[in-house]
């Protein structure tokens, strides 16, 4: 109804809502007069304001179903939006590392190859003169890819050196890449004796890698020196022929083979397997303690992610997500139950946003166990604008265990 009347005081024309019996006091839906609760909210409903009272202790603020409220806290819901750039599971997102370095490598074997035949003849190695002897594996030598991880030479001594003599392994580029053990030549006798190297090296054989022996004591000379057996011909494998370094350059033949052998073992899945970008390889791990393998990104780079291919031949229970700028300091980032991850499929992990070159997956659990893996990538690099966007998410736990901890 309308209302009128004179004077300042004038009411305006309004009409009452008939649903609503006392419009005033405290709070009831839709009330246009009220009083309410200590921290409420007004919301609207899109026709009427509302009293939104404030949530218990450690709620979150949210939105359900078009409506606000106040809901229990659930691990992740806090800038699950913004998160979703730091956790992508879209594998073209990430990138293949150029190298992995392993603890180990299942292998079958050993299996050791000696050159026999006529041998008969001495070359002599002394400081000054030939300093280095040793086999020359050529394109086409039958154990180019073999690990090898010892080998022999028949060694005998001529008069009374002293010093050590050396197991090595040189590169085609001349750079040593590898010592497999020594010897303290005043040991040796007059006759030849085969000596073994030891295992301190383990080398994948590369085309025109040589393994010699190396002898180059100042104390020694023409009078004492150590020497080493020799055919006059090649008797095994010739694409494997001799190799002497003397006055700073090696000098190769094919006519002649050192009495050497050569002790290998096959590794069918070797760490390179898991960053061949091909998931229907992987690495295994020998059965130890503590297997574990780290891929190198090349240069420091701010990622927040690390994509997992596991294998089922691992039987580790736990392992650890590990960074590092050296590769010699590592900083743990996460641990995972493996009973937590699936096998012969993408994990997605995630870590709390930081820089780093190296990054390793450390069997943990402290057994003799076996580490198996077909590939490993890691997030592209989170810009300084991702950081920013990122700002405030909550800490992720170094040791909660589940594989997509969204925090706690």
């Amino acid at each position: 109804m309308g209302f009128g009347g004179g004077g300042s005081a004038t009411t305006r024309p309004h009409t009452h809502d008939s649903g609503i019996i006392n419009d005033g006091g405290s709070l009831a839906a839709n009330l246009t007069q009220f009083g309410i609760n200590n921290q409420s909210m007004l919301v609207s409903d899109g026709a009427n304001i509302q009293e939104l009272v404030l949530g218990a202790e450690g709620e979150n603020l949210t939105s359900i179903g078009g409506a606000v409220s106040w809901e229990a806290h659930v691990a992740g819901d806090v800038l699950a939006g913004n998160l979703v750039m730091a956790n992508s599971t879209t594998i073209g997102d990430y990138t293949q590392p150029g190298s992995a370095t392993c603890s180990s490598s299942a292998s079958s074997g050993p299996t050791t190859v000696t050159i026999t035949g006529a041998f008969g003849y001495d070359d002599k190695i002394y400081n000054g003169g030939n300093t280095r002897y040793g086999e020359d594996f050529l394109a086409g030598a039958a154990l180019l890819g073999e690990t090898i991880t010892q080998c022999s030479a028949w060694l005998k001594k001529v008069g009374s050196p002293t010093g050590t003599l050396y197991f090595r392994v040189y590169d085609n580029g001349g750079s040593l890449v590898g010592t497999y053990g020594t010897l303290d030549v005043s040991t040796l006798t007059g006759s030849y004796v085969e000596h073994s190297s030891g295992t301190g090296t383990s080398r994948v054989l590369q085309a025109d890698d040589k393994i010699c022996v190396e002898y180059d004591d100042a104390s020694s000379n023409t009078l004492n020196y150590v020497a080493i057996e020799v055919a006059p011909t090649c008797l095994y494998d010739c694409p494997l022929t001799v190799a002497a370094y003397y006055g700073g350059a090696w000098n190769t033949n094919l006519t002649n083979d050192y009495h050497f052998s050569f002790t290998y073992e096959t590794i069918p899945n070797p760490c390179s397997n898991s960053v061949d970008d091909n998931t229907g390889t992987y690495w295994l791990s020998a059965t130890e303690t503590n297997p574990n393998i780290y891929v190198d990104l090349s240069s420091s780079t701010t990622c927040s992610n690390i994509a997992i291919y596991p294998n089922s031949a691992t039987t580790e229970t736990e392992v650890t997500i590990q960074s590092s700028n050296d590769a010699i300091a590592w900083t743990t980032q996460r641990t995972i139950l493996t009973s937590n991850w699936t096998n012969g499929a993408w994990n997605y992990i995630r870590f709390n946003i930081l820089a780093a070159r190296y990054w390793r997956i450390y069997g943990n659990s402290g057994n003799s166990v076996d580490l198996a893996i077909n590939e490993i990538k890691v997030l592209n690099g989170v810009t300084d604008a991702d950081v920013r966007t990122l700002h405030g998410h909550i800490p992720i736990s170094s040791s909660d265990t589940s594989l997509n901890n969204a925090g706690v």
